[in-house]
């Protein structure tokens, strides 16, 4: 059984700076959701150093799907829409939430975008 300590968000930053990097193997998709990680296993190739981890990888892989609370958020800074949606499931996941309490925004209006 897996306990964790404490709420958590995984945020995969700087999507915006994917483009300078070409077509990615897999699509972005694939990286956030992280639901079949066998493609990944297979993908490592035939370096001495996979080749010696390979059965660690495939494990890790396994008990990370299994669990399935493994998932990323995309970020893109300059997105204003991109950083609320990250900035609202912080909150959620900090128990700070105010929209079901028909309440302000908790933010200043400075802060607000």
């Amino acid at each position: 059984m897996l306990h964790l300590e404490l709420p958590h968000i995984n945020v995969l930053s700087k999507v915006d700076l994917l483009r300078q990097y070409g077509q990615l193997d897999f699509s972005l998709d694939f990286y956030t959701e992280v639901h079949d990680l066998q493609y990944l296993v297979r993908a490592l190739g035939d370096s001495p150093f996979n080749a010696r981890y390979r059965k660690l990888s495939a494990a890790l892989c396994e008990v990370v799907q299994d669990f399935g609370m493994v998932s990323f958020v995309p970020l893109v800074i300059q997105d204003k829409k991109s950083a609320a949606h990250v900035l609202a499931l912080l909150d959620k996941a900090n128990g700070y939430v105010y929209a079901s309490l028909g309440t302000q925004s908790p933010y200043p209006a400075a802060a607000v975008f």
